[in-house]
């Protein structure tokens, strides 16, 4: 029995169906406002929807309790304009990133059970094409700096990805531009 992969057949379940795919933000309209309590304290959230994933996220901004600053909505409504075009290069820099990690994520994945190549191009699949990487990850939440750093072109977006369930995946643009791809971490401002 394989182990390995009934633990992150579990974690994932488990992550799925805590996070729910942003199944609550669906059930809203595109530009509703929702303070959820649950899964980001009292933090404002909206929706955005993402084109080239056909899915619609969460957008978090960062430290706001009360209302959305005029910078921040306009960085919001910008990306949403802007995505088409800035999701090649977005894909480009994650395919750098995982090619560079590959062989240490394939040394996790088999280092503790035997698992066939078969199952593992499932999750960890060979490091072709951005392209093709994009079938294993899916954007979760827009981050939006807070109203008093906020920066007109910089937003961070988190992405579940399959090779990394517990870390995630992460961009930050700044000036429109890829500027880090790594963990989900890579998409917040921390300070």
């Amino acid at each position: 029995m394989n182990y390995r992969y009934i633990f992150f057949a579990s974690t994932f379940a488990i992550f799925s169906c805590t996070f729910n795919k942003g199944e609550k933000a669906e059930n809203h309209s595109r530009n509703a406002k929702e303070n959820t309590s649950n899964l980001y304290g009292d933090q404002t959230t909206s929706t955005a929807r993402i084109n080239s994933f056909d899915t619609t996220v969460t957008v978090l901004f960062w430290d706001t309790t009360d209302s959305i600053g005029e910078i921040q909505k306009k960085n919001l409504q910008e990306f949403v304009v802007k995505q088409d075009s800035l999701f090649p290069s977005i894909l480009n820099a994650i395919f750098e990133e995982y090619k560079k990690g590959y062989s240490a994520y394939k040394e996790g994945w088999t280092t503790i059970g035997k698992i066939s190549d078969e199952e593992l191009e499932k999750h960890l699949p060979k490091p072709t094409t951005a392209d093709n990487l994009k079938a294993f990850i899916t954007p979760g939440v827009l981050h939006v700096q807070n109203k008093k750093d906020c920066k007109l072109g910089t937003i961070g977006i988190e992405f579940d990805c399959t090779w990394d369930i517990e870390n995630g995946l992460g961009v930050m643009i700044e000036n429109w531009k890829v500027v880090k791809a790594g963990v989900a971490e890579a998409s917040y401002f921390l300070k």
